[in-house]
């Protein structure tokens, strides 16, 4: 399998050009708007009953539910960046239709999501080590699906399982190498909880908004200098892990 060194320098030629990199931009505006809409919605609302004294509990059920629609529409819309990795990676046109593959196949890509908190859920409550090794084992169900439409959910797991066995350690190898992309984007995001719980009870409202707003800019940032390296390079390792087993299926004897 080819080394993670090889997959940053496949994945920073691939982005010659910088299609991808406005394509990300272009993701990364999108998300963080829906994801501002539903936190200012929420901090307004909660911010409106606070001020009467009262806290219902339809709040926390609307909350909920607007939490649960943003975390669906963020799964499907990172769906359509991975296709867009996907063309960057194989040389093929970007344009910004691509972003909504994910969500022109809402249904299917929610019911793998869903299949996959499953699966990881039920082995990491027998060790926290099954778990880890049944995230990597489904990591590439979304690119199978991807490549193939008619691929089930459940079909996509179980070709994610074959694609993966012997290769787990690679793609853990990948992911350490962007340790500081992941630390980076951790910290400022720690940063803005803190900020925002600290800040609250001094200056309410206005606070929490503008530390959101400051945040999210940065955070928009630091995500684009690095995501459309990360997410190239993830789909150089499918693409290889592929091809790798393409090769390794026996040949067919002729009759």
């Amino acid at each position: 399998m080819i080394g993670s060194k090889e997959l940053h320098h496949e994945a920073k030629a691939a982005l010659k050009g910088g299609a991808f990199s406005r394509l990300t931009i272009q993701y990364l505006l999108i998300l963080y708007a829906a994801t501002a809409a539903v936190e200012l919605a929420t901090m307004l609302f909660e911010d409106r009953l606070i001020i009467i004294r009262e806290l219902h509990i339809e709040f926390f059920i609307w909350s909920g539910a607007l939490s649960l629609l943003l975390r669906l529409f963020k799964s499907a819309w990172e769906v359509g960046h991975q296709s867009g990795a996907l063309r960057t990676g194989r040389k093929q046109t970007l344009s910004f239709p691509v972003l909504a593959d994910g969500l022109r196949q809402f249904e299917r890509f929610t019911a793998l999501l869903l299949l996959k908190a499953f699966f990881i859920a039920v082995w990491t409550m027998l060790l926290i080590v099954p778990g880890v090794i049944a995230f990597y084992r489904y990591r590439m169900a979304e690119k199978l699906m991807l490549d193939d439409p008619a691929l089930s959910p459940l079909d996509a797991l179980r070709k994610s399982a074959e694609l993966m066995d012997g290769r787990k350690k690679a793609l853990l190898h990948l992911d350490l190498s962007f340790w500081k992309h992941y630390l980076i984007i951790f910290v400022l995001e720690f940063g803005v909880r803190v900020a925002e719980f600290l800040g609250y009870p001094l200056e309410g409202l206005t606070l929490q908004i503008g530390t959101f707003c400051l945040s999210t800019v940065l955070l928009i940032l630091a995500e684009w200098h690095e995501l459309p390296t990360v997410q190239t390079a993830y789909a150089c390792f499918y693409d290889h892990a592929l091809s790798a087993r393409q090769s390794d299926a026996p040949a067919e004897t002729p009759h």
